[in-house]
């Protein structure tokens, strides 16, 4: 059975899709805005809030505290049993987890500093407790670039630390890693940092990291190019055709007929 834990920017239509596809049974499991998110994990909240060292070049880059820039962001799980199994464990399905930069401080804990090891954590503890049911781990979709690079005084060279640390901390709690790679800004309009160039900058990194790695895991989609003709809804989100296109086309296939995500190898 698969699990597909998404977090990037297609909440909308790997959610709302398989809600209303009726043959997938599914039901809203868990939905939270982030600023909520350490009581909906279960994790209890650090006695003092500590920001990353500016070193690390981590989020939040806004709201300073345990709490998320986005904060209109829902974290959105779902159940969708198989067959006419009983077992609350016979989800094929996992859900949206909101997390806007590639390293950050939003969710801590004692454990943890970083809501990346938090939430890969979470999901090691409670989602692959029972692999023997499950027989795989989720597969992940991943995405990070575009609130990155509003941290302060942050480099190519930091973002692609903290790309380095995301996929390292998600690797062992994945069955697959899907990097989806960033679209293109609007314009290239320097009142923003999210420029052309800053972003391709962004994207070579990732791709970097990829062709150097030896791991058979990590798939990467490269949507830049072909961002640039569609409509955006401001300077740096997609319009919704954009989002519905690559959910419908690239991610629901791989969910509604899991052995699809072969092909993504």
């Amino acid at each position: 059975m698969w699990r597909v834990f998404v977090m990037s920017k297609l909440q909308d239509v790997l959610i709302d899709i398989p809600l209303r596809e009726e043959q997938m049974n599914c039901t809203r499991s868990l939905q939270t805005h982030r600023c909520k998110l350490n009581e909906a994990y279960g994790l209890p909240q650090r006695d003092q809030w500590i920001p990353l060292p500016p070193e690390e070049f981590g989020g939040p880059v806004v709201m300073r505290g345990p709490c998320n820039d986005c904060s209109w962001c829902r974290t959105d799980f779902l159940d969708c049993p198989l067959g006419n199994g009983s077992s609350c464990y016979d989800a094929s399905y996992g859900g949206y987890v909101s997390m806007e930069f590639a390293k950050d401080a939003e969710i801590q804990t004692e454990e943890y500093n970083t809501s990346q090891e938090n939430i890969a954590s979470r999901f090691d503890r409670v989602w692959n407790k029972r692999l023997d049911v499950w027989k795989n781990k989720p597969i992940c979709i991943i995405s990070a670039g575009n609130h990155d690079i509003l941290v302060e005084n942050i480099t190519t060279a930091a973002y692609e630390n903290n790309v380095r640390f995301l996929l390292k901390t998600f690797q062992n709690v994945c069955e697959h890693i899907v990097w989806l790679g960033n679209t293109a800004p609007l314009r290239d309009d320097t009142e923003y940092k999210q420029t052309v160039e800053s972003m391709r900058d962004f994207e070579a990194a990732v791709q970097r990291i990829l062709s150097s790695s030896t791991s058979d895991v990590i798939s990467y989609v490269n949507v830049f190019d072909a961002s640039m003709s569609y409509f955006h809804n401001d300077h740096i989100h997609m319009g919704d055709d954009w989002y519905r296109s690559i959910g419908n086309d690239l991610f629901l296939p791989f969910i509604t007929s899991p052995q699809k995500w072969n092909y993504l190898n």
